[in-house]
């Protein structure tokens, strides 16, 4: 009884509200957007298509809502909110306190973060691999091979100084026994010392087995020092953005942020002019919505531009109203169900599963 009590007031509420929300002359609602892919993109037909363009014709069809598209950038978009030229706008649209005090949000459909966008060869593994090479651990390795060596060199001298015999390769000295043991685990050998003794050639073959062990092991380890060995980036966080020179899109949630931190970014008016810069050296970094970002350096940019570790301060995409809008109520529960419902699943599934196996 409930659920049919709500079905009749939501259509109530649009049937009352026909005639209450701004449309063009063709009497379709006027719905403003941004491309920003993968959220908002457009065929070469013209036609929109995306996350939130498949999102908005979802709430159009439970609506029963005519509508038309008409794009804007985002500083575009939101003066038309203010001004309560559009009633609605959708994109990756970020629920913000700043536009909060002249527009209304619906319920979130999409958290995000912000990323750091960055040339793709500005990083170097040149300190990651001075660290660990010269790390206690390394040191303790290599303090662990010298006494190694010396043990062995110990008891070659031990055995063959029992020899009387004088010449160069006889083992009269402790340094001889070192130096051959040294010799023998680096591979390269030294013919004329050899050991004349049973001891000696006892231990003689017991040191050649262990050096090979040894050798692998170093080996080994220098490979995971190159292999494991982590770029160090000129900009890698929000710690190092005063460091550089960094652009984003003009009025952005990215814009917002940066200005609060005392940051006067290079304003660009879409996210691929602003990848651009950092492909032509213009700009040190980009800063702007994760997904986004991640979607076009994929795309355009895999060989030239790449994300920076970091990924920070969650936001959430929401459609913004203007203020009193009639739709939002009705637009809001939607929302709501349509996130609740497989459809959801296979909008995103059909985009951001895409994006990120390009």
């Amino acid at each position: 009884m409930k659920k049919i009590i709500r079905v009749i007031l939501i259509h109530f509420i649009l049937l009352s509200s026909t005639y209450l929300y701004a449309k063009n002359d063709d009497g379709y609602l006027v719905v403003g957007t941004k491309i920003a892919p993968p959220f908002v993109m457009k065929k070469a037909n013209g036609e929109l298509y995306g996350v939130s363009i498949d999102l908005w014709k979802e709430i159009a069809k439970k609506l029963n809502l005519q509508y038309k598209f008409q794009e804007d950038t985002l500083e575009g978009l939101m003066d038309k909110i203010k001004n309560k030229d559009v009633e609605i706008a959708i994109a990756a649209i970020t629920a913000s306190a700043k536009r909060e005090r002249f527009a209304d949000f619906s319920n979130a459909y999409y958290t995000e973060e912000l990323a750091i966008a960055i040339p793709r060869y500005s990083g170097t593994i040149y300190k990651s691999l001075f660290n660990k090479l010269f790390s206690i651990t390394t040191l303790w390795v290599i303090f662990g091979i010298i006494v190694v060596i010396f043990i062995a060199g110990l008891a070659f001298w031990l055995m063959e100084r029992s020899d009387k015999k004088e010449g160069e390769d006889s083992i009269n000295k402790l340094s001889n026994g070192i130096w051959w043991a040294t010799v023998t685990m680096a591979t390269i050998g030294r013919s004329n010392i050899v050991p004349r003794t049973l001891g000696g050639k006892i231990v003689a073959l017991i040191w050649m087995i262990l050096s090979m062990f040894l050798i692998a092991i170093i080996i080994a380890a220098f490979a995971s020092f190159f292999s494991t060995a982590k770029k160090e980036y000129f900009i890698t966080s929000p710690e190092d953005l005063n460091k550089g020179t960094i652009a984003t899109v003009s009025g952005s949630f990215s814009d917002d942020y940066l200005r609060k931190r005392g940051l006067v970014p290079i304003y660009y008016n879409t996210l691929k002019e602003a990848l651009n810069a950092v492909k032509n050296g213009d700009v040190d970094a980009v800063v702007y919505d994760r997904e986004l970002l991640k979607y076009l350096i994929d795309k355009y940019y895999y060989d030239t531009v790449e994300l920076a570790p970091a990924h920070f301060m969650p936001q959430s995409y929401s459609l913004i109203f203007k203020e009193g809008c009639v739709l939002k109520e009705p637009i809001n529960r939607a929302v709501l169900d349509i996130l609740e419902s497989s459809k959801w699943k296979q909008i995103k599934d059909k985009y951001l599963l895409k994006a990120n196996n390009f």
